[in-house]
């Protein structure tokens, strides 16, 4: 699936897009229905799994939305952009990438 956290070594599943999503989130097919996709993907400084996923969902959170894993947006899109000024709203992301000091 799309949405699964794989294993760089040996292509194991390590998280599945259903495990990262909170549980109010339909995430996992065929039992919920919806493959959110994984755009990117990191760890905080307690080794939590933070993410953005390739869709949006309805009002909780879009597809440029940093996630904690089964908790929901821990940095909303527009922080992460506004900066630059762009010309759309909702930039998905790639790469994600935190400084720890």
């Amino acid at each position: 699936m799309d949405g699964d956290l794989l294993s760089a070594a040996s292509g194991t599943i390590e998280a599945a897009n259903s495990d990262l999503l909170p549980t109010s989130v339909p995430a996992g097919i065929p039992n919920q229905g919806v493959d959110f996709g994984l755009d990117a993907v990191t760890l905080d400084k307690g080794e939590n799994i933070e993410f953005s996923t390739e869709i949006l969902f309805e009002l909780s959170f879009t597809d440029g939305d940093v996630l904690l894993q089964g908790d929901g947006v821990t940095i909303q899109n527009i922080e992460l952009i506004q900066s630059f000024e762009p010309k759309a709203k909702e930039l998905g992301l790639d790469a994600l990438s935190f400084y720890l000091y």
